[in-house]
């Protein structure tokens, strides 16, 4: 039977498996239909002072990733930074969870 609780690959943090497979999976999403908030995602995990703007921004708040006052839960924030690696046009998707 698999853990509930996984650890993050960068931190050791501890976080639930399903939101981890469900933020992974998101973002494999939007890293193949939708680039610009991908990338938006990952900077706003990165500088809490960036703002997305337009579609994109509707297109994270639907996912739950940011609220309206363009926030992001600590938990996500951590599972995000867990899952990309690089930065700009070499940003890539990584396996987020620690080996055990």
């Amino acid at each position: 039977m698999k853990k509930m609780m996984v650890k993050l690959r960068n931190s050791g943090i501890e976080e639930l498996r399903t939101l981890v497979n469900i933020v992974y999976m998101s973002l494999k999403k939007l890293l193949k239909e939708e680039p610009d908030a991908f990338y938006d995602t990952v900077m706003i995990t990165r500088d809490e002072n960036y703002r997305s703007s337009g579609i994109s921004r509707e297109t994270l708040v639907k996912l739950g990733f940011i609220d309206s006052n363009n926030q992001m839960h600590d938990s996500t924030r951590n599972i995000v930074l867990a899952c990309v690696e690089g930065d700009m046009m070499k940003m890539r998707l990584v396996n987020p969870i620690m080996k055990e």
